[in-house]
């Protein structure tokens, strides 16, 4: 099982500014300017298509405020970054996680429903029922409600993919047919 801690798993913009200790707008403009390796996943959303989020490597955030927080601490140039009062939450969030999902695998809902033939709006269903990894990012700006979009992990839809072609060769069926490719 992989490492519960924040460099090892895909973060959302809110996520990952609690990590850097900045506002969550300034997460995108340091990935314009390359600072921060960030994946663009259409979000596949019924009422907005073409609606696109970004998600970010927890770990390079995390680098990222160290190396930060090490160049203060050695020249004193620079002002402190004003929202590190979030990370210790986001750290918590993320170490709480039953099941992180890694950088590289993440991938958004678009994606995750074209690899499972099925309709976007059921993929909450199978990540309610277990069937595949899933979560919504935590945002602190949400107060209760979690971020509409979620992060899937592309192994868990492939294993997916595969236990329901065996069942349907084997002569079962699994609801309604899928469009399995």
């Amino acid at each position: 099982m992989p490492a519960k801690n924040p460099a090892s798993q895909a973060v959302g913009s809110h996520e990952a500014a609690a990590l850097l200790g900045v506002h969550h707008t300034i997460v995108g403009k340091m990935a314009a300017r390359g600072l921060l390796e960030a994946q663009v996943l259409a979000a596949a959303h019924v009422t907005a298509p073409t609606k696109k989020y970004a998600i970010y490597d927890g770990g390079e955030c995390d680098r990222n405020f160290r190396e930060y927080e090490d160049s203060r601490a050695e020249s004193s140039v620079g002002r402190p970054r004003a929202w590190v009062h979030m990370r210790p939450e986001a750290i918590k969030h993320l170490s709480k996680l039953k099941h992180p999902i890694q950088f590289a695998d993440a991938i958004g809902p678009a994606e995750a429903a074209e690899i499972l033939g099925v309709h976007c709006s059921f993929l909450t269903r199978l990540v309610n029922a277990g069937k595949i990894i899933g979560r919504r990012p935590w945002s602190p700006k949400a107060k209760g409600k979690l971020a509409q979009n979620y992060i899937y992990s592309r192994a868990s839809c492939r294993a997916n993919v595969r236990l329901v072609r065996q069942i349907q060769a084997d002569g079962g069926k699994i609801g309604r047919p899928r469009k399995l490719s």
